[in-house]
């Protein structure tokens, strides 16, 4: 299973870095007018907004949205459109978990292979951390299994918001640098996203082998 969820995250991100040679071959050369309607000033701003808020929460793929957010209204706005939907993300996660849909996402989640940690106090904190930084499930799954994992709120909130956003800051630049026709840029943001990912999953091989180690 932990196998599976690597390849599944690697094919994510090699998905990301396509969606945004997509955006970037689309506009260098002139193809496809849809293109320029959907990122274009007049793309009604509240309907794009809209969307990113109640999609990501069923599962659509955030980073399609954060890549066309890049591309719409640029490295700044982009992550500002960040900054506005994804707490409301974690707040209807977190009110879904503690509502009657609980038993459903329960279900939903350990039909996915996703079993519910016991997470103790002392704990909080860094299985936070830990849990929204390191690559694995996705975007939604991260949010709906840290409330159903009963990590209390302010945690929750405070915690995975900003990793969040740090997260996205990549993604965001490749969509701008794709729809500005800026290789260097392109290029830049692709190395950071690569260079997170090795890094990250460095860590936890290295975090694996210590706990293996101290068992």
């Amino acid at each position: 299973m932990g196998e599976y969820r690597n390849r599944r995250f690697l094919g994510l991100m090699v998905a990301t870095l396509t969606l945004a040679v997509v955006v970037y071959i689309l506009r260098r050369y002139g193809l496809g007018g849809w293109l320029d309607q959907l990122i274009s000033e007049k793309t009604s701003v509240p309907w794009f907004i809209s969307l990113m808020i109640v999609l990501p929460n069923f599962g659509f793929p955030i980073v399609a949205f954060l890549i066309l957010a890049g591309a719409k209204f640029g490295l700044g706005g982009g992550l500002l459109v960040a900054a506005v939907t994804m707490p409301l993300h974690l707040l209807v996660s977190y009110l879904l978990v503690h509502s009657m849909m609980r038993p459903w996402l329960v279900s939903l989640l350990q039909k996915m292979g996703y079993g519910l940690p016991q997470v103790s106090k002392s704990r909080f904190v860094p299985f936070t951390v830990l849990f929204v930084a390191i690559p694995g499930p996705p975007y939604a799954v991260k949010n709906y299994g840290l409330a159903l994992a009963g990590i209390p709120f302010r945690y929750y909130f405070a915690i995975s918001l900003p990793i969040n956003i740090v997260l996205s800051v990549p993604v965001i630049g490749l969509g701008t640098s794709a729809i500005q026709m800026d290789l260097r840029l392109f290029s830049l943001f692709a190395a950071i996203l690569v260079g997170g990912y090795v890094v990250v999953w460095w860590l936890k091989d290295n975090m694996r082998k210590r706990k293996t180690q101290t068992d």
